[in-house]
């Protein structure tokens, strides 16, 4: 691993056929993630401590799933609180043993598909709110939520407060049920509904990646596994420059270049800001007289602008690193949330060149 002068020959990862998994595989996917989600299931139990109030343990198999704009378990744990104060016709009931098991199972699952169902729409900025509610509201319909709308209404309100309501959660431990419920239903009615600030659940979901000492020094995952979650790692900062884009010229002229040279790699630190640069400099130098007005990117193009872009992160590092391998190359990416700039331990951009010369 370095540079020198084998380091200059081109180590270009090309498209391969899609290999799809055995049902044996699927089933076994499918079986750890729900798994993962018991888990997630198990911590918002203890933070909540339903298993010592019955009405409380009800309401939570009844309307606590995982869909929201915050972490699974700030969901879990927001839907069960905002539900509580309405559904006052809830009787005690004690379950125990296996029958508290088949509701957690269930629940799990009801989850699963609910999240699965919110996926087939994108949320990029507060132009997409409509986009954004009728997801939210699907997602809770498939997931059995009791009162769907009641979900949509109460994050839509949350939206742009989202910070103080995981600071509520935060403390949910050190206070009454009661009480929770009583502040997060002041953060409902506070104000009236604004238009969803979703710019806000981006930045807290963005996990600043950290810098690895080895290239390739990250646990073993499955290459199909991981090479679908870079994937979607790069479609999701598509979604961020396509949203920050001006909708008129993205339409009319920059979809043109966004789909030739729209890249998410190059001088920035952030990928989607990357993306802007990349789409506006070949529309500058290479402008076309007549481009067609475009309504919309369809999502083949789109898949594969992705590609294109992931074939050239991996290409990259192993060029310059000529003993990683594709699956390494691949692992060191996706363990830095597809940021070159951090995949790369030896990556210098101009201005830190110009640094390190005056040390």
């Amino acid at each position: 691993m370095g540079d020198g002068a084998a380091s200059s020959v081109l180590r270009v990862v090309r498209p391969r056929c899609r290999d799809m998994p055995s049902r044996k595989q699927q089933d076994g996917e499918l079986a750890c993630l729900l798994s993962k989600i018991d888990s997630i299931y198990t911590e918002a139990c203890d933070r909540l401590a339903v298993r010592g109030r019955p009405v409380t343990l009800a309401r939570f198999h009844d309307a606590g799933v995982c869909i929201g704009l915050l972490d699974p378990v700030s969901n879990i744990m927001a839907n069960t609180i905002c539900t509580s104060d309405f559904r006052p016709d809830l009787r005690e009931k004690v379950l125990v043993g296996a029958a508290v098991e088949r509701k957690l199972d269930d629940l799990c699952r009801r989850s699963l598909e609910g999240l699965v169902a919110f996926l087939g729409f994108s949320l990029t900025s507060p132009a997409s709110a409509p986009a954004f509610e009728a997801a939210l509201a699907l997602a809770a319909q498939i997931a059995k939520h009791p009162q769907p709308e009641r979900l949509v209404r109460a994050w839509m309100s949350l939206s742009s407060r989202l910070r103080q309501v995981l600071a509520l959660l935060r403390e949910v431990q050190h206070h009454s049920p009661r009480e929770n419920m009583d502040r997060l239903g002041q953060l409902l009615d506070d104000d009236p509904v604004v238009p969803p600030c979703l710019a806000i659940p981006w930045a807290l979901a963005a996990c600043p990646p950290q810098r690895i000492g080895s290239i390739a020094d990250t646990p073993y995952q499955h290459t199909r596994s991981l090479r679908m979650v870079l994937l979607d790692t790069i479609h999701a900062f598509y979604l961020q420059a396509l949203a920050r884009l001006p909708s008129g010229e993205l339409r009319s002229r920059l979809h043109r270049s966004l789909l030739r040279a729209g890249f998410c790699y190059g001088l920035m630190d952030d990928p989607a800001s990357n993306i802007i640069l990349n789409t506006i400099w070949y529309e500058a130098n290479f402008p076309e007289e007549i481009t067609p007005v475009l309504d919309v990117i369809g999502p083949k193009s789109l898949t594969r602008l992705v590609s294109r872009s992931f074939y050239g992160l991996v290409s990259f590092l192993q060029t310059r690193y000529h003993s990683l391998s594709e699956h390494q190359a691949v692992q060191c990416l996706v363990s830095t949330c597809g940021q070159l700039r951090a995949a790369d331990p030896n990556f210098c951009a101009p201005g830190d060149e110009k640094a390190q010369q005056h040390r």
